[in-house]
C-alpha cells in the first residue's frame, strides 16, 4: 500500500523523492493538486473521503497514517 501511495504522490506532485514533502514546502502541490491526490486516493483505495479528510491531508506523512488507519476499519 505505501509503495502504491507514493507512486500516486510521484506522479501528481512530479517529485522524485517525498522525503518531508508538505503542501507548504512543493510548489506542485497546489489546490488542483490537492483536488487530484483525493481523487487518485478515493479511486485507487475505493474509500471515500469527507472534507475536512480533504483539507487535513496536506502532508505525505498525514495521508500514509490517515490511509493505514482507514483501510484497516
Amino acid at each position: 500500500m505505501e509503495n502504491e501511495i507514493e507512486k500516486i504522490l510521484k506522479k501528481i506532485l512530479k517529485v522524485k523523492s517525498l522525503k518531508n514533502v508538505t503542501s507548504k514546502n512543493c510548489k506542485s502541490w497546489d489546490s488542483i493538486a490537492q483536488m487530484t491526490i483525493v481523487m487518485e486516493i478515493e479511486e485507487n483505495f475505493k474509500i471515500q473521503l469527507t472534507e475536512k479528510d480533504f483539507s487535513s491531508l496536506n502532508t505525505v506523512d498525514k495521508i500514509k497514517k490517515f490511509l493505514k488507519k482507514k483501510i484497516k476499519n
